[in-house]
């Protein structure tokens, strides 16, 4: 960190007492200021832009990631499921077609809890990766939720989160638009086949997606959906995002349960 005084006691040291001097201690001090003004926004402005993260001062980071890591533990056990610190499956490739696992580098997924769930597997997990290069790198963090499908999807990504935008495939591409003009305003809808999303979307599923309360991004791809939130929020958004992910599949409608087949074993989320 720059520090005002310091550079004004060398500068003085060096110049005198004479007006040019003081002068120049003045300039400096002030241009020292506004260069540690200047960083400072810049870091702000980049932890601000796709959730970046940074550590900041109080704790220390080992007791942030033991107390996570004992938090993902108990809900593990409040849910009957398995819990594993590090990651078992290196779920970041085993997911690697969905949008959302292709961002940056240095990908990494973290305090697993999978296990069956109402009699379908299921997977909750921290991720994160790396953003940038050199001094301009940073972190990106997410809450994921992988539940299975009874049906064979197109890709599918309703981003509903500001900012996400850079994590779509097709981040060029018109959002699909729907009856509802709250939706279309609050949520960003792109798939393969048009059809599909609205066969997925109907009046029914639109309306509790607006008052589900804080809405997850979410992907479909073959016999998987992602859910996810930007962030590293408490634990409980690991059971919104369950509890949005299986009422978006019991709306699944008998006709496309029917067209689109049931699910394939590849692909299924880790047990």
């Amino acid at each position: 960190m720059f520090d005002h005084s310091m550079a004004a006691g060398i500068v003085a040291a060096k110049v005198g007492d004479s007006p040019c001097g003081v002068v120049s201690i003045l300039f400096l001090v002030a241009f020292g200021a506004l260069i540690h003004y200047l960083v400072k926004k810049s870091q702000k402005e980049r932890e601000a832009a796709g959730g970046v993260h940074r550590r900041s001062g109080g704790r220390s980071v080992a007791g942030n990631v033991l107390e996570r890591s004992d938090s993902c533990r108990r809900l593990a056990r409040e849910l009957g499921l398995e819990f594993h610190p590090a990651d078992p499956w290196n779920l970041p490739e085993r997911y690697a077609d969905f949008a959302l696992f292709s961002v940056g580098h240095s990908r990494l997924a973290s305090n697993v809890i999978a296990g069956d769930l109402g009699g379908s597997p299921v997977v909750l997990c921290d991720y994160e990766c790396k953003v940038g290069e050199g001094l301009n790198e940073g972190e990106r963090r997410f809450q994921v939720a992988v539940l299975e499908l009874p049906i064979v999807a197109p890709l599918l990504e309703v981003l509903s989160e500001k900012g996400s935008g850079e994590i779509a495939s097709w981040v060029g591409d018109k959002d699909l638009l729907f009856e509802d003009s709250e939706f279309n305003m609050r949520c960003h809808t792109r798939c393969e086949e048009p059809k599909f999303a609205y066969e997925i979307f109907h009046a029914g599923l639109v309306r509790y997606m607006l008052s589900c309360g804080r809405r997850p991004n979410l992907a479909m791809r073959g016999p998987v959906m992602i859910l996810y939130f930007e962030g590293r929020g408490d634990v409980e958004l690991f059971q919104h995002m369950l509890s949005v992910g299986r009422h978006v599949i019991e709306s699944i409608q008998e006709d496309v349960r029917i067209t689109r087949g049931p699910a394939a074993d590849e692909g299924r989320p880790a047990q």
